[in-house]
């Protein structure tokens, strides 16, 4: 039986793994990483890793359209945002942009609507004037992801 530096086995490092990808959709750098904390070797990590993805407890498409969807329709995030967030956890290319196309673009006007109204409700914009008001909604909205071709038609919707 192989050891680690923390002294768990391979099988409890396999066990620990599966019921980490078990608990939600896990890429392999999430669980690379989980691996790196329980102090597995990097040869055995890779068997680990290898293992998880024969079995189906790891799948990047899997991961990333649920990533996608789940940042777009829980936090609003725009596809920018999920872009970046996506490849600091070294997730790119055409699988990143198969899903985010697939954001429907009357949904992402509706968001951005919810969005500038949430904000507008809020206090801290009740004494800006139209123009301050604006810009905030501009600065804030790109933060979210959304590029500034869709925020300005968004706010030209909601200001004219």
């Amino acid at each position: 039986m192989k050891q680690t530096k923390q002294n768990i086995t391979f099988e409890q490092a396999v066990i620990k793994a599966e019921n980490y990808c078990a608990y939600k959709e896990r890429c392999i750098s999430e669980l690379r990483n989980k691996l790196r904390l329980l102090k597995v070797s990097e040869s055995d990590a890779e068997k680990i890793i290898k293992l998880m993805l024969e079995k189906g407890f790891v799948n990047e498409e899997r991961y990333i359209e649920s990533f996608v969807r789940s940042k777009f329709k829980i936090k609003k995030w725009g596809s920018n945002k999920i872009k970046a967030e996506l490849s600091k956890k070294e997730l790119k290319g055409q699988i990143v942009e198969k899903y985010i196309s697939k954001i429907d673009e009357d949904k992402i006007n509706e968001q951005l609507i919810l969005l500038i109204e949430k904000k507008l409700n809020h206090s801290s914009y009740q004494k800006k004037e139209k123009q301050e008001k604006y810009q905030a909604l501009y600065r804030y909205l790109l933060t979210k992801g959304y590029s500034s071709k869709e925020v300005a038609l968004a706010l030209k919707k909601h200001f004219n």
